[in-house]
């Protein structure tokens, strides 16, 4: 996250010490030929007299727009460049993305061959071509001159033309002997070595061979930039990236401070924290250090400093250094509330939030001053972060969706794009936090067919993220495994580095490990979990809980719950805390015993979950709690609570969740009938339910729980001597413990 202040930049672009304007190269000449000769083109183009017809006719034969367009775009591109050889200009003119025609690629390399032969005489007929072109129109009658003076190449023209006529005689024969050199090497180069290479190559490799002017820097500074925060597929790779960054600060001016903060966000990518912290303070010491000595200049070098810490406390953050961040925050209010800054003040209260949740406070308070400009993102950001720590701690949702509601009015008013898309992030998050799952899909589908673009730059950021992720949750939840991995791979690709990669690299592992624990790959699992821990060891510590049950090494799974359980709520969540009581009563039932403990622990998950308004988790409880009545043989309470609890858990659940609840359905309806020919009637009208639980385990692949249906199945109809039906259960569960099956594991059963 980039913290600056929204009424001062913070990150300007300071000119070099002595210098007012760029070096003139012998490159900057050659674009001035290379419009020069467009314009004598264009204006020696036949133009019948008006007088003669009335009809002002220009012949589009020779320039059609098509060229003209392709023609300026390559200007653009050889303006924003650093300054190149004349080798690589050349493959750029004719190799290029949008190349020359053949009559001007010609017509530029003649001007180019006679430079010696003319001799500095050149120079000044290129400084009145150059004064043509800005002042006087094509022909006469036109409106407005050929080049615009206030355009980009205006400007560009400009500055040459102004350097022109501002250099004595002296450098301007030294300029003009270097025009000679720069073309005799380029094309002795191309001699040597043809121009065979493509755009592609030369963009890869012209950055670190030649000179960066100031404009140029600035633009590449300012592109890298916004691709890191708004899309970075489109950025540099960290080790490119960080080689231009060095030679920008070389070659322009140690005193940069963008190039330095540019810096600290690319090392954030590859996680190098020492390399991270010394970018960030460069960044703020040259941003400091381009204040003058007066009075003036220090209050407002002293009024950025709050900003220079808050950054630091927000790297520490992102690097779980919780004590160091919540310091620098303390630090950063003191020096806030000295100089009066309330933006930094709400965007140090958003970070305090978030690290300490006892100064969590939900209040109108919050979100006043919204119709003050240099508040408002401050505001909003301050919105979404009380959200996210008010639905941990438990408050009512319906106010939490309220409060969302006015963080997307202030992001739609002021058009805050970034915003926009993670606030219907949150949003999927807090309906996923709730077990709206076909809600939470729904919702990212939202964001990801939403077209959010600003200036025609589409956004591409966390929310972004956030959304694939729980695409991607709800489609290995649905058993398709496929789907969801081709999500992830798009994730991947689009969010490549740190600190947004941890979104889908968490999920990947999670799904993975939940994958390898359905197919009873234990190696798998367990490295799967491993790699888990290193970017969330709660979710870790409980999917290896999970893997030890179901792998009956129910002691294990029982120390690793008190591991996790023994934790204070504001280091774990409360939705993990449920599934960790969940799990530790499941790892004290086996298939012959049901202590009195595990009841009590799944009735304090269910008050817990009610509490933080857990809906979906709650159901989970509950049925479980069904489970352990129906084994306690309290059928009728069984069916009563699986009744009650039926239509969230189908119309949320997963697969899975839903197999385990048609089963045990089925087998509670079964157990209550009071006769045979009862339960007769009730096995035909389950008969759906049951295989819908089998098509489910199929579809997950859960072989050894297709089995425990299957068992069950034949020994009810051996029970009601339906002979037939018996032995074609106990065949399939033959083949399934032949084909399908490596071990056998009495221990597991449906519920894990």
């Amino acid at each position: 996250m980039i913290v600056t202040k929204e009424s001062d930049t913070n990150f300007f672009l300071p000119l070099p010490p002595g210098k007012n304007f760029d070096n003139l190269s012998p490159y900057k000449i050659c674009v001035a030929i290379i419009l020069q000769e467009f314009w004598r083109k264009h204006r020696d183009r036949e133009v019948l007299d008006m007088e003669i017809d009335e009809k002002y006719v220009v012949p589009s034969v020779n320039y059609p727009a098509e060229y003209r367009r392709k023609f300026y775009m390559t200007l653009l591109k050889l303006i924003q460049l650093p300054d190149l050889s004349y080798k690589d200009l050349h493959i750029f003119l004719t190799a290029g993305k949008f190349p020359l025609e053949a009559w001007h690629m010609e017509a530029f390399q003649g001007v180019m061959s006679i430079v010696s032969e003319v001799g500095i005489e050149i120079l000044f007929k290129l400084t009145k071509t150059i004064d043509d072109l800005i002042t006087e129109t094509i022909v006469s009658g036109a409106n407005s001159p050929c080049v615009h003076q206030g355009s980009v190449i205006g400007l560009y023209l400009r500055r040459i033309l102004l350097h022109l006529e501002k250099m004595p005689f002296q450098d301007l024969m030294n300029l003009y002997q270097n025009i000679i050199t720069y073309y005799e090497k380029g094309i002795r180069a191309l001699e040597i070595s043809p121009a065979t290479s493509n755009l592609d190559d030369i963009e890869d490799t012209m950055m670190t061979k030649h000179k960066w002017s100031s404009k140029q820097a600035e633009l590449f500074v300012t592109q890298q930039t916004s691709f890191l925060e708004n899309d970075e597929t489109k950025a540099l790779n960290p080790k490119e990236l960080q080689k231009r960054i060095d030679e920008i600060v070389q070659i322009y001016t140690p005193l940069y401070s963008k190039a330095y903060f540019l810096s600290y966000l690319n090392n954030i990518r590859i996680r190098d924290l020492p390399n991270c912290i010394e970018a960030l303070h460069r960044s703020f010491d040259r941003n400091a250090g381009k204040h003058g000595h007066n009075h003036q200049d220090q209050n407002t070098c002293k009024s950025n400093f709050q900003y220079s810490v808050l950054n630091l406390a927000v790297l520490h953050t992102m690097f779980d250094h919780n004590t160091e961040a919540l310091k620098c925050l303390k630090e950063c209010i003191m020096i806030a509330q000295e100089n009066g800054d309330r933006v930094c003040l709400q965007l140090a209260q958003l970070w305090l939030c978030l690290l300490d949740k006892s100064n969590f406070q939900l209040s109108e308070k919050n979100i006043a001053n919204k119709t003050e400009m240099s508040l408002v993102r401050s505001v909003s950001l301050n919105i979404q972060s009380l959200v996210k720590v008010a639905a941990i701690s438990g408050y009512l949702p319906s106010k939490l969706f309220d409060v969302l509601i006015k963080s997307d009015i202030l992001n739609c008013q002021h058009s805050m794009v970034n915003l926009i898309s993670n606030c219907v992030a949150e949003r999927t998050a807090l309906w996923t936090l709730y077990g709206k799952y076909e809600i939470a899909s729904l919702s990212s589908q939202l964001l990801l067919n939403s077209n959010l673009k600003t200036m025609e730059r589409t956004h591409n950021g966390e929310g972004t993220c956030q959304a694939l992720c729980t695409l991607a949750m709800w489609m290995a939840m649905q058993g398709d495994f496929l789907s969801s991995s081709v999500i992830l791979s798009k994730a991947k690709e689009k969010f490549p580095r740190f600190p947004i990669s941890r979104n889908w690299m968490l999920v990947n592992q999670y799904v993975t490990s939940q994958q390898a624990i359905y197919h009873e790959k234990w190696s798998d699992a367990s490295i799967a979990c491993d790699h888990l821990y290193h970017l969330d060891p709660n979710l870790s510590l409980l999917q290896r809980a999970n893997m030890n049950i179901a792998r009956g090494n129910r002691s294990d799974a029982l120390s690793l719950l008190d591991r996790l359980l023994s934790q204070d709520d504001e280091k774990l969540e409360p939705l993990l805390r449920v599934r960790g009581l969940v799990a530790q009563a499941q790892s004290l039932i086996d298939r012959h015993n049901i202590p009195s403990e595990s009841l009590l622990i799944l009735n304090r998950a269910s008050s817990f979950a009610e509490e933080k308004h857990l809906d979906y988790e709650h159901s989970i409880v509950e049925m479980n709690i069904a489970y352990v009545l129906y084994r306690m043989e309290m059928h009728q309470q069984a069916l009563k609570i699986l009744k009650l609890n039926m239509e969230n858990i189908l119309a949320n659940g997963g697969i899975y969740d839903k197999a385990k609840l048609f089963f045990l359905f089925v087998q509670s309806i079964i157990a209550s009938s009071p006769s045979k020919n009862m339960k007769l009637e009730n096995v035909k009208k389950t008969s759906e339910q049951i295989e819908l639980a089998i098509n489910f385990l199929t579809k997950l692949e859960c072989w050894n729980k297709v089995k425990d249906i299957y068992m069950f199945l034949a020994k009810l109809y051996n029970e009601l001597n339906m002979i037939e039906e018996r032995n074609f259960y106990a065949l399939k569960f033959r083949l399934t413990a032949e084909e399908r099956t490596n071990n056998t594991n009495d221990n597991i059963n449906i519920f894990h």
